[in-house]
């Protein structure tokens, strides 16, 4: 009986402990699937630091620049071309020979009311020299007619003719000034076959070939003047008390897309267009040194309000979920957290954050679609520098630009110049992303196996990353510390040998990453 019951309860035992095994196993199995989602291979991404710049608001409208004088030059007399002087594109001042025409026939009639004035003039003064002699006839005739010398029909005969040639002399004095008259008009004709410029500008349209025919009125040139150039915009009513003559504004344009241009408001139209709603405000495009030409397509920004110390992170790396706004943020070098964030000015491709991040705050740029809370990541560049300049991308709804005065100067630009800083600004940025998190001494232990098992995935070559995450690691592991200072001093040339830094890293997570899971 005593061994039937030392039998059953050995059976038990056995039974107790395979069972327990095969729940150790299940357990063991949950955790090492639980573990498997940390060290699953990493996601590959792109990051940035949220910064301080300025970012403004803007009134936005697309335009045509327009010469401020266009000028069509029509031809005065109708003749055959004999030369063409310019060409599309010349630069004439005012007064300056286009073409000469023509002008053997013109001439010639020229030279005819020349002759006739000469005539003219010839049969005037013989007229003067009659009319004086019957002056004097006259007046001698008057004084024999007082001492009764002479008959009253003599004397009356001697004033008859002394009035016709007296009219005779009127006659030859109209007679020079219509020949001068037509002289005169000969002689603008002749002027006529030479086409000269009526302003200064630049040639932009002919429209005559020579030895062609030209008619009177028919057009021979466009001339403008590009100096300077006028762009006209039309803006809503409500944003009337927003402008002011004299504002500057900034102005893109398709064939220019990197260069931005300076334009000054010139005029605002008194009246609003009670069909549209809008108001015409003209601006005075500043000098381009030729850059620009009237009938480029273009858009104007003005902006109507500056924020000057706003914190700024590219508009790609927020995602929009169910009304809200929210980003990935490195929590460590390989860990990401989903965070809300209220957004404000939208400026090109960078928007404004007023509440959920800090400034110097690494968020995920591009590959953040995949990700959830907890996801570890492989950075594969910082994009600090490749967003130093703000672009606009027009919209009807009004955008934002960086404005005329907005030149603040990124500080991890500058911090990039400098080795020394951007490992101060990264190491600081990790450890504001710890205390967040509030990691324990085990999970950060735990955490050092996910950092380096995610960089030796990632293939790393960059030694200057290897440094920063070694230089973080020991920041917060004084174990860890300890072998990197070891291991400098034994090889000096250790910070700039990629392949003894991987090395090292795996050292490293082989005593403080795989033990501690």
């Amino acid at each position: 009986m005593i061994a039937v019951l030392t039998i059953s309860f050995l059976a038990a035992c056995v039974l107790e402990t395979d069972t327990s095994k095969r729940s150790g196993e299940r357990r063991d199995g949950s955790r090492r699937s639980g573990a498997s989602r940390t060290s699953e291979a990493s996601v590959s991404v792109k990051a940035t630091h949220a910064v301080r710049r300025a970012i403004s608001r803007f009134l936005i409208s697309n335009t045509t620049l327009e010469a401020i004088r266009k000028v069509s030059i029509h031809a005065k007399v109708g003749a055959l071309v004999e030369s063409i002087l310019v060409e599309e594109g010349s630069f004439v001042k005012k007064g300056q020979l286009l073409v000469t025409m023509d002008d053997q026939e013109i001439r010639n009639e020229y030279d005819q009311a020349r002759i006739a004035l000469d005539q003219a003039a010839l049969i005037l003064e013989q007229a003067g020299v009659k009319a004086k002699l019957s002056q004097s006839e006259f007046a001698r005739a008057k004084d024999l007619l007082d001492q009764k010398l002479i008959s009253p029909q003599e004397y009356d005969q001697t004033a008859l003719i002394n009035e016709t040639d007296d009219l005779g002399l009127r006659v030859g004095q109209q007679q020079k000034a219509g020949a001068a008259a037509r002289l005169a008009a000969a002689k603008l004709q002749l002027n006529y076959t030479e086409i000269r410029s009526p302003i200064s500008g630049v040639i932009t349209e002919r429209l005559i070939e020579v030895g062609g025919l030209v008619n009177i009125n028919q057009q021979t040139f466009t001339v403008e003047d590009f100096t300077p150039l006028w762009s006209r915009i039309f803006i809503p009513e409500r944003e009337l008390s927003q402008i002011r003559i004299g504002q500057r504004a900034t102005l893109r344009f398709q064939a220019y897309p990197e260069k931005k241009f300076q334009g000054r408001i010139q005029m605002i139209n008194p009246t609003v267009d009670p069909e549209s709603g809008t108001v015409k405000v003209t601006l005075e495009v500043l000098r381009t040194k030729g850059l620009l030409r009237p009938g480029m397509f273009g858009t104007v920004y003005i902006a109507i309000e500056t924020r000057e110390q706003a914190l700024v992170i590219p508009k790609r790396a927020v995602l929009r979920e169910r009304d809200e706004n929210h980003v990935f943020l490195l929590m460590d070098t390989s860990v990401v957290s989903k965070r809300n964030v209220v957004l404000g000015f939208t400026e090109g491709n960078h928007v404004e954050v007023v509440s959920g991040l800090e400034e110097g705050d690494p968020v995920v740029t591009i590959g953040q679609e995949g990700l959830n809370d907890g996801y570890t990541v492989n950075v594969l560049e910082w994009e600090d520098d490749s967003e130093g300049s703000l672009q606009p991308n027009a919209t009807k709804s009004g955008i934002v630009e960086k404005g005329p005065n907005g030149r603040s100067e990124n500080p991890l630009q500058k911090a990039q110049k400098d080795r020394s800083s951007e490992k101060t600004q990264l190491a600081n940025s990790r450890k504001r992303s710890s205390a967040i998190r509030g990691e324990q001494e085990g999970h950060t232990q735990a955490g050092t196996g996910r950092v380096l098992s995610g960089a030796m995935r990632g293939g790393m070559q960059d030694p200057e990353r290897m440094r920063s995450i070694l230089d973080s690691m020991s920041e917060r592991n004084p174990l860890i510390r300890e072998v990197y200072e070891d291991a400098l001093k034994k090889n000096p040339g250790l910070l700039d040998d990629a392949e003894k830094l991987r090395l090292l890293m795996r050292e490293i997570r082989s005593r403080f990453g795989r033990n501690r899971q």
